[in-house]
């Protein structure tokens, strides 16, 4: 048995009320608190196109865990929607938009249904700020695509 100041650490709990497996619950409480803020999601809809989503964890400063990315093309006008996600970086003090390499599309036009895929965790050697969605239709060649962009979500870590 431990004693602190003459007095034993049992007594000491005892007299103020505290016990390890309280502390253990706290602290355990805690860790779920943390790993909650650490999950994400974005979103962007746009009528006419169909929604798109991801889901992640933020994992530090300049990292995330892997993503699950949605698409649906909800128009079913003939043009596929797609999705891409965009990391806002800070680079030399100065912030970047990088978009993502990866697409994700839809042409199946299922009410309802939409693709799903698993991307790898995004990676950088600078500051990762945020993330955002993009869902986007795939318009007629040499015309650009309509997308919208959902709100940037901030990495909680940085």
């Amino acid at each position: 048995m431990l004693t602190t100041g003459g007095v034993s650490t049992a007594a000491a709990q005892s007299a103020t009320g505290a016990h390890i497996t309280g502390a253990a619950s706290v602290a355990s409480a805690q860790d779920s608190e943390a790993m909650l803020a650490a999950r994400a999601k974005v979103t962007a809809k746009k009528s006419g196109i169909g929604k798109a989503s991801a889901t992640f964890n933020w994992k530090g400063q300049n990292r995330t865990g892997k993503f699950k990315i949605y698409v649906n093309d909800t128009s079913c006008d003939g043009w596929d929607a797609f999705t891409f996600l965009q990391f806002k970086i800070k680079k030399h003090g100065q912030f970047k938009v990088i978009t993502g390499a990866s697409r994700l599309y839809d042409d199946t036009c299922r009410q309802g249904g939409g693709e799903r895929k698993t991307l790898d965790r995004y990676i950088t050697s600078y500051k990762l700020h945020s993330i955002r969605i993009a869902v986007c239709q795939n318009d007629k060649v040499g015309t650009g695509d309509t997308c919208k962009f959902g709100k940037w979500k901030k990495n909680p870590k940085y």
